[in-house]
């Protein structure tokens, strides 16, 4: 599932950016999209490997799934968010 950008503006114009740590799941998850996309580009164009949308998806989510448990935080940015 790529994220698209009026959805991220959507995010951040309503104040979810207080939380650091959904704000750095976000970086993250933007940065494995990006890296998917470069690493099944060279693939394709230096290995002729072959890749679907379905498998590109799913390590996505698997690198992103990682990401979150490293991700340090709380899931409230102030104390009267909670």
């Amino acid at each position: 599932m790529i994220i698209p950008a009026f959805y991220i503006c959507f995010i951040v114009g309503n104040h979810i950016y207080r939380s650091p740590q959904i704000l750095n799941l976000l970086v993250a998850g933007i940065i494995h999209i990006l890296h998917a996309i470069w690493i099944t580009r060279n693939g394709i164009r230096f290995n002729n490997a072959g890749a679907t949308f379905y498998t590109i998806k799913m390590k996505i989510m698997a690198d992103i799934s990682l990401s979150a448990k490293l991700v340090s935080g709380c899931k409230f940015g102030q104390q009267h968010d909670l």
